[in-house]
């Protein structure tokens, strides 16, 4: 687990420092060169859509998002894991089905293509059902742990 952690982040961190470097290079060829290169915009949104939804996986493993814990840390050591479960069981049929729709609209995107750098437009919106898929594949693996771990 730790070294996928690791590879998220480092994704996380290339795709930031790229966004980072084309904003940077778009600035400089927009205000001191006065030519702006259009293609970096597009580009731009390939990356920024990249590490939302990267990222969104990472916080998902790191188990970082928004909680209510007013209920949570009331219970006990059963009533959490329980609680725990039913949290994963929710998240695995809410990402199936925006995975399902995330293949549905990169599907449709195929066809048309971005103005600037002529890649279609599916290339930005691929990340979104292939970061739920694997927080399908991680959440799923907390449920197999519930059920199989060893007391």
């Amino acid at each position: 687990m730790k070294k996928l952690t690791y590879s998220v982040d480092v994704i996380c961190a290339v795709t930031t420092l790229l966004m980072w470097i084309l904003t940077f290079l778009q600035v400089i060829s927009r205000y001191v060169i006065k030519a702006p290169v259009g293609s970096t915009l597009e580009i731009l949104g390939i990356t920024f859509l990249a590490s939302t939804f990267i990222g969104s996986f990472a916080v998902h493993i790191e188990e970082g998002h928004l909680g209510f814990d007013l209920i949570y840390s009331r219970l006990g050591k059963k009533g959490k894991q329980r609680l725990d479960l039913v949290v994963n069981i929710i998240i695995v049929i809410f990402m199936i089905i925006m995975t399902i729709s995330g293949i549905i609209g990169v599907n449709n995107g195929w066809v048309s293509k971005m103005p600037l750098t002529g890649l279609p437009i599916s290339i930005k919106y691929v990340f979104l059902p292939v970061s739920f898929l694997f927080m399908i594949l991680y959440s799923v693996s907390n449920i197999y742990k519930y059920f199989f771990r060893k007391p």
